[in-house]
């Protein structure tokens, strides 16, 4: 799924779960767009802003982010992207953010997801086109 349309304003929220306890979400921007794990009430930040590609199925998500520095456009640093790969638990008691690999180079990126077995076209994908 590609979502290339975004409406800039101070009222913009998104949420979309990626998992039981995994979500895509940013408030007031899209630039905002995180990743974090949790419920509502409980939760924790796993990739800071802003993501731009991600992809997930059972056990991992994959995901691309230019770091920003603000909730502009003009924030993103468009020539860096951070690479990451989240392995995937179960709400208890251990910090998702200990599952978290990255940020990772292009080439680490690569040869992992390689060792893991995985393939991007091969998951459930949001690519967001305005954010890249």
């Amino acid at each position: 799924m590609i979502f290339s349309t975004f409406l800039f304003g101070c009222d913009y929220s998104y949420q979309k779960q990626i998992g039981e306890y995994y979500f895509l979400r940013a408030v007031n921007s899209p630039v905002t767009m995180s990743i974090g794990f949790g419920y509502s009430e409980i939760n924790e930040g796993l990739i800071d802003q802003t993501v731009f590609e991600a992809y997930w199925n059972e056990e991992f998500i994959l995901a691309k982010r230019h770091p920003s520095k603000g909730i502009n456009v003009t924030d993103i640093e468009r020539d860096r992207v951070d690479y990451y790969i989240i392995k995937k638990i179960e709400f208890g008691n251990e910090r998702a953010s200990e599952y978290v690999d990255g940020p990772l180079t292009k080439d680490v990126y690569s040869k992992r997801i390689i060792e893991l077995g995985l393939k991007e076209e091969a998951m459930h994908s949001l690519i967001f086109n305005d954010l890249k």
